[in-house]
């Protein structure tokens, strides 16, 4: 399902306390379809936070007053970056080794709740990748040097996007801009993506280019991912 429960507009929003937070989106719980707001605080702190609408939504009494929890303020300021440079073309076999490397790094993988794969894993992975021409997969370009990856691909009946950006070059706009790249030429809608509840920086980057958080839901460990909560992000159009 890919409607929002309850439309609440998104951007930022100032706790009764002071603090803001910016609000992504509302999603489902998946086993009890509870309406849950997915927001993060706009204070330094990581990762996402999910509460039910409900207290989101609600008054709290102030000196005798109702006010609202979490009062809206307006959109959230866009960030200017430097994208000009980017560019994606088909991912070459020749770009297998330095992509292995990037999936090798600890804080990455940390941030995405991912496990690396070993190196007979990961290059029989690109060989089937090669292979398949259901994927759509792109190398990441800044300049002329190979800084990442994104790709399009099906799985359970429905086509997901990721990405991956050397650390290195986070920050910089770079996955946002091959993700919209990627957009322009991949016209299959609704697209989906699953993103650790904790990995704000992949967040952001599907928030900029259009998609919303539809469903929330805990995860069990496999042989590639970490157990954790896990936000489905859907682009409809």
């Amino acid at each position: 399902m890919s409607d929002n429960p309850v439309l609440l507009p998104t951007g930022r929003y100032r706790h009764y306390k002071g603090r803001d937070y910016v609000v992504l989106g509302v999603a489902r719980h998946s086993e009890t379809e509870e309406a849950l707001v997915v927001y993060r605080p706009d204070y330094g702190e990581r990762g996402l936070w999910v509460r039910p609408l409900a207290m989101f939504t609600e008054t709290v009494l102030v000196e005798g007053q109702d006010i609202p929890r979490f009062a809206y303020v307006g959109p959230e300021t866009p960030v200017a970056v430097e994208t000009a440079a980017v560019r994606i073309r088909d991912v070459h076999p020749d770009d297998d080794q330095r992509l292995f490397e990037f999936q090798l790094d600890p804080i990455a993988n940390e941030q995405a709740a991912m496990l690396p794969r070993s190196a007979v894993e990961y290059f029989a992975h690109c060989e089937h990748i090669h292979r398949d021409e259901n994927v759509v997969a792109k190398a990441i370009l800044l300049g002329d040097q190979l800084v990442g990856c994104v790709s399009c691909f099906p799985a359970n009946g429905q086509h997901f996007v990721g990405y991956r950006v050397g650390r290195e070059y986070w920050g910089k706009g770079v996955a946002t801009r091959a993700l919209e790249l990627l957009l322009q030429e991949v016209t299959i809608r609704p697209l989906q993506a699953r993103v650790a509840l904790i990995n704000t920086p992949s967040i952001r980057v599907l928030q900029k280019c259009g998609f919303r958080p539809i469903w929330v839901q805990s995860s069990p460990a496999d042989g590639h991912y970490l157990a954790c909560d896990e936000v489905w992000f859907e682009l409809a159009e």
